[in-house]
C-alpha cells in the first residue's frame, strides 16, 4: 500500500512538473522546438507494471535533475529496483537555452507515457529526444541505423530557382557530416549562404549522442545523410535516428551565436571523396524516393 502511495505521489509530482514547465514555454514564447518527428513503443509489455512504473518515474526525476544543471544538454539515468528495470537517455539540441530544454524534456516525458506498460520507448522533436528501454546492454552506445526511428522527414515546400538552396545544403550536410564526429561532444551547428541568391543561407545543425564513439558518430550520420538526401530541394529536411540527428532549412532555426566553427575539423581529402560518392550514389537515391 505505501508503495503505491509513493508512485502516486511521484506521478502527481512529474505531472505537475511537466503542466507547469508546458504553461512556462507557453506564456513567455520561448521555443522548445517540439515539433514531433517521431515516436514508438515497444511490442513487449513490463511483467509488474509497479516497479515498471516506479523506476521509470525515478530515472525521469533524475534526468530531468541533471538537466537543471544549466550546462548541461545530455544525461542518463538508470533505476534497477526489483524487476523491470528501466535504462533512460535525454538529449537536448545545444542551441537550446536551459529552460526550452527542461521544456522540451517536459513534453518528450509527457507524449513518452502513450507507450502506457511498454518496456521501451522514443520520443524525438526537432529540440529533443527522449528513450528508454527495459535492457542495459548496447542501450547508451546505441547507433545502429537500422534501428526503428531511422528515417527522413522532408518538409514540403520546394525553394523556386533563383533560391534553391539544394547545392549548399549539399556542401553544408557533408561538412557536418565529416565534423561533428571530431568535435567534443559531438555537436556542430553551421551554415552556408546560397551562390549567387544575395542573403539566402542554408542551416545546419548535426548531433550525436554523447555516449557513443566518434566511429558510431561517424557511421551514424553517414546514413543520415543518405536519408536526408530525399528532402532535397526542398527548404528543409530531417534525418532521425536513435544514435543521431541531422536537420537542414532556408531559415534559421538556431541562434547566430551558437555557430560551430567547422572548419579546423574538416579533412578536404574526406569531403572530396564524400562529394564524389553523392554525386555517384544520386541516380540510386532517385529511383528510391
Amino acid at each position: 500500500m505505501m508503495k503505491v502511495m509513493m508512485n502516486k505521489k511521484i506521478l502527481t509530482t512529474l505531472s505537475i512538473i511537466t503542466i507547469s514547465q508546458i504553461w512556462w514555454w507557453a506564456c513567455v514564447g520561448a521555443d522548445p522546438q517540439i515539433n514531433l518527428l517521431n515516436e514508438g513503443c515497444s511490442n513487449y509489455n513490463a511483467t509488474s507494471l509497479s516497479n515498471f512504473h516506479a523506476n521509470l518515474n525515478a530515472t525521469f526525476l533524475d534526468l530531468k535533475a541533471q538537466l537543471l544543471d544549466g550546462s548541461k544538454h545530455f544525461a542518463t539515468a538508470q533505476q534497477a529496483k526489483g524487476s523491470d528495470p528501466v535504462y533512460a537517455m535525454t538529449q537536448c539540441r545545444n542551441y537550446l537555452s536551459s529552460a526550452d530544454c527542461l521544456s522540451c524534456f517536459a513534453a518528450a516525458v509527457s507524449q513518452i507515457r502513450n507507450c502506457s506498460a511498454s518496456n521501451g520507448a522514443r520520443v524525438i522533436y526537432d529540440g529533443c529526444f527522449l528513450r528508454y528501454e527495459g535492457r542495459a546492454s548496447g542501450f547508451f552506445d546505441q547507433t545502429v541505423a537500422t534501428l526503428p526511428g531511422n528515417e527522413a522527414r522532408c518538409e514540403n515546400q520546394t525553394g523556386s530557382p533563383a533560391t534553391n538552396i539544394t547545392a549548399a545544403a549539399e556542401e553544408l550536410l557533408m561538412d557536418l557530416q565529416v565534423a561533428t564526429p571530431k568535435i567534443n561532444g559531438f555537436f556542430a551547428a553551421s551554415k552556408e549562404v546560397v551562390s549567387g541568391s544575395g542573403n539566402t543561407t542554408a542551416y545546419g545543425v548535426a548531433q550525436c549522442a554523447e555516449t557513443t564513439t566518434e566511429t558510431g558518430c561517424q557511421d551514424c550520420l553517414k546514413v543520415a545523410y543518405t536519408n536526408i538526401q530525399s528532402c532535397l530541394p526542398g527548404t528543409g529536411g530531417r534525418a532521425v535516428d536513435a544514435g543521431c540527428f541531422l536537420r537542414y532549412s532556408a531559415t534559421s532555426f538556431f541562434p547566430d551565436n551558437q555557430t560551430t566553427n567547422i572548419t579546423p575539423f574538416l579533412d578536404q581529402g574526406t569531403q572530396d571523396l564524400l562529394l564524389l560518392d553523392a554525386y555517384s550514389a544520386s541516380p540510386i537515391i532517385q529511383v528510391l524516393y
